[in-house]
């Protein structure tokens, strides 16, 4: 599942066991929109999945050791906290992620770990 024109969307790719969008299983090679509250499920009766936020998806934080998921606010977000800032990921005009520190500009890296503060994130 990825985002693609301003929507979410699943493909199954020849998956074994199936991919399946409100109880269809979907053929493959099959593209589906997922609407927001769409049931998922990958493999028969595995684990089911519903897509709670339709939004688009924005860049996130959390300390290694778990905690709270910070997020990214108006395409900025401020590591480790925004009273006392370390690194900064942004969004630029071009919908690129950047990460700015002591040590210049950056692209981000999706799943990069970081270090800000007195812990490191994702």
């Amino acid at each position: 599942m990825f985002w693609s024109e301003g929507q979410w969307v699943l493909c199954d790719l020849g998956s074994t066991n199936g991919s399946f969008v409100a109880g269809r299983r979907l053929s493959v090679g099959e593209w589906v929109r997922i609407e927001e509250g769409a049931e998922l499920r990958f493999g028969g009766d595995a684990e089911r999945w519903v897509l709670v936020d339709g939004g688009p998806p924005v860049a996130a934080a959390c300390a290694d050791e778990g905690g709270e998921i910070h997020r990214a606010v108006n395409g900025f977000l401020p590591l480790p906290a925004p009273t006392n800032p370390e690194l900064t990921l942004f969004e630029d005009n071009e919908g690129h992620w950047m990460l700015e520190g002591e040590s210049g500009t950056r692209a981000a890296v999706d799943q990069e770990r970081v270090e800000a503060g007195a812990f490191g994130s994702t």
